[in-house]
């Protein structure tokens, strides 16, 4: 009898241990989950709404500001060009006169674009560029093939000033008034956001059928929007698509680059901290070069939540959730002087972004609703779509 006892003591001691054990271990799950889900409450990129003062637009046709437009309406035009501005008076007017001149040209059926290993003549009784050719350029690779339609080809300029400290959108809007721009639009930040914050708001409220984001250093040449529009166009399925400008191969030998040898280690680094966490279908993300269709910047830009640097990785991030088809196209680039970016701090931050980017993902915290049904298409014109030339009006910067 007193083996019996001992035998359901220790017994007893045991179910007591577990269940001890157990609520112990559940607790510290739950503890550990509780402390995880705050810290990334708190701490995760948040992507700021505008203020009232920031819903409107400033341009040369008008002597007051206007309210913004929105991307889930139906596009007014084939293309917006995005520019992220930070401090850029010194850069920003060289970028805009190489979009403006190529733009022009699209526009106006007019003028003569070169490279690869033939020229390409434009002509306002044809509505492609050339003609169809699988004949590879020497610079990228890609046959050259037809581009945006002549008969009704549009566009504006969205410079996004984000909380620039300079007189950026000034220059933005004389450069408007210099060349009789009225479809340049300025929408000006009272605080900085940082360029993803400022390329999603420029998304957000873009008229094109087409959206591009380019740098305002001008690093990528503007004409290779051209290769960029017919990747995209053959990769596009139920009007979504992505076309994502790319130095990749600027790493080949031989490959006529400039880049300082720490921008190329950080850069190597990043990408393959990168591809640790998921991004394998893109060699180059940060390429600041980038073309968007409608449905899919209405898909993607509307869930974005990093306002800083690593705000590509999100991009592409929710790109593959939506099955979104990406091409990436090689690009002219070069280093300019002037970056705002600090290599080392900026690194690291991007290095962090990510980790919570991913982990806010994975445990449900930043949900992603259903694709939107796809935009009306944009009708050609039946007349010159040109914007028309007005006397330039002032414009008062608040």
């Amino acid at each position: 009898m007193p083996f019996l006892y001992l035998f359901n003591s220790m017994d007893l001691a045991a179910d007591l241990s577990f269940e001890f054990m157990s609520t112990i271990l559940a607790g510290l799950v739950i503890g550990g989950v509780t402390a995880l889900y705050t810290f990334l409450t708190i701490f995760s990129p948040k992507r700021h709404p505008l203020t009232d003062e920031e819903r409107y637009y400033y341009a040369i046709d008008s002597a007051k500001r206007q309210p913004l437009d929105s991307v889930l309406d139906p596009p007014r035009c084939t293309l917006s060009v995005v520019v992220p501005a930070y401090n850029e008076s010194q850069r920003l007017p060289t970028m805009l006169a190489d979009a403006y001149a190529y733009l022009e040209a699209r526009t106006q059926g007019l003028g003569k674009e070169t490279g690869g290993s033939s020229d390409v003549e434009y002509s306002a009784e044809s509505s492609t560029i050339g003609s169809p050719t699988s004949t590879p350029t020497e610079d990228t690779g890609f046959p050259r093939s037809p581009v945006w339609p002549r008969c009704s080809f549009s566009y504006e300029i969205i410079v996004v000033d984000d909380g620039s400290r300079d007189n950026t959108a000034q220059v933005a809007l004389k450069f408007a008034r210099n060349h009789q721009l009225t479809n340049l639009r300025v929408i000006k930040f009272k605080q900085n956001r940082g360029k993803g914050g400022a390329v999603t708001e420029g998304f957000l409220h873009a008229r094109g059928e087409y959206i591009l984001f380019a740098d305002a250093d001008g690093a990528t040449d503007f004409q290779d929007i051209q290769q960029l529009f017919c990747q995209l166009k053959s990769a596009e399925r139920d009007g979504l698509g992505v076309a994502v400008g790319s130095r990749a191969h600027l790493k080949k030998a031989g490959s006529n680059v400039q880049r300082s040898l720490i921008r190329t280690i950080l850069m190597r680094a990043f990408h393959t901290f990168v591809y640790i966490f998921g991004i394998r279908n893109v060699d180059d993300t940060q390429c600041g070069f980038k073309l968007f269709t409608r449905r899919a910047a209405q898909a993607i830009f509307t869930h974005l939540h990093v306002e800083r640097w690593i705000f590509d990785i999100e991009v592409l991030m929710l790109a593959g959730y939506f099955d979104i088809p990406v091409v990436e196209v090689p690009v002219s680039w070069h280093e300019i002087a002037g970056s705002k970016m600090s290599l080392v701090l900026d690194s690291i931050q991007m290095a962090t972004d990510l980790l919570l980017k991913r982990s806010n993902y994975v445990l449900g915290i930043w949900q992603v609703r259903p694709l939107p049904p796809p935009s009306p298409m944009l009708k050609p014109a039946a007349k010159d779509n040109r914007p028309v030339k007005r006397p330039a009006a002032m414009v008062t910067m608040q």
